[in-house]
């Protein structure tokens, strides 16, 4: 169950980021996540009333999670969208998927053990996703894509890391808390970059897309961890970085290097890695 939830996850990032990198080459990287967070918010609160999952909004371990869990979401996706404007998509989204290590090394601080076929499956995971990134690292936006995509990966890492903390309590409250917090960030950088988030009706359907995956990969995610191992979960949600560069690959005809291809592979033997673990261990 968890690992279907983290493969779910990842399916949703993955494209909702292909989309999100689309729309940021036509308008202002903070404009398309201002709209995000807003149907992200609408959705998630939503989501959460009709499954009554609004009872621990009271809780102040589980607000800090989310808060902190938002900011760091908010940061790295303006950062993503901002390499993804300027960059290579299929480069940009691998590295920043590396940021997955963070939930991993935390699970494992907290003494959680893989069974041994998941362990190298988490492992194959990891290297196939930094491999997918390519040896060429000078796409087009060069040094400053890459940087971005760096940051961008670990305030992801950091940010679903709280996720989870806040998921053991409530994935739901976890999920409205952090687009309370993702909105009214976005509403004080649009203040201040002076934006207006307006755009046509035919941009508004993809904008308003980019946030309701974003909350349903969030959401898997989420229940995902409650559900198995943070140190297994996390490899396996980070293979949103190979729905990205798939859907770069095939709509925008972007190459792939040899090793990409190699990588994606070890990603996906990785998984499978990991789900057999979890079926042995169920």
């Amino acid at each position: 169950m968890a690992v279907g939830l983290s493969i779910l996850a990842a399916m949703v990032w993955g494209t909702a980021d292909f989309m999100g990198g689309a729309m940021s080459r036509r308008r202002p990287p903070a404009v398309v996540l201002a709209w995000g967070q807003g149907a992200g918010l609408v959705t998630a609160i939503l989501v959460a009333l009709a499954v009554g999952g609004l009872d621990h909004l009271g809780d102040p371990t589980l607000v800090i999670d989310g808060v902190v869990a938002g900011a760091c979401a908010v940061a790295a996706l303006l950062c993503f969208y901002t390499a993804l404007s300027i960059g290579t998509m299929s480069v940009v989204a691998p590295i920043s998927a590396a940021g997955g290590v963070v939930p991993v090394c935390v699970g494992l601080a907290r003494g959680e053990v893989p069974a041994t076929i998941q362990g190298i499956g988490v492992v194959l995971a990891i290297i196939g996703v930094v491999l997918a990134s390519g040896p060429e690292l000078r796409g087009a936006g060069g040094p400053r894509a890459i940087t971005l995509a760096v940051v961008a990966g670990a305030l992801a890492g950091a940010s679903i890391t709280f996720v989870a903390f806040g998921s053991d309590r409530s994935a739901w409250s976890t999920l409205v808390v952090m687009r309370v917090t993702g909105l009214v960030v976005m509403a004080m950088v649009l203040v201040v970059l002076r934006l207006r988030p307006r755009v046509s009706r035919i941009e508004a359907a993809p904008l308003v897309a980019i946030g309701v995956l974003d909350v349903v990969g969030n959401l898997a995610y989420g229940l995902a961890t409650t559900d198995g191992l943070l140190a297994v979960v996390a490899p396996v949600a980070s293979l949103f970085a190979v729905v990205t560069v798939l859907l770069a690959r095939f709509v925008n005809k972007e190459r792939l290097a040899g090793i990409q291809n190699v990588g994606i592979a070890l990603a996906l033997i990785g998984v499978a890695a990991i789900a057999a673990g979890s079926s042995s261990a169920s």
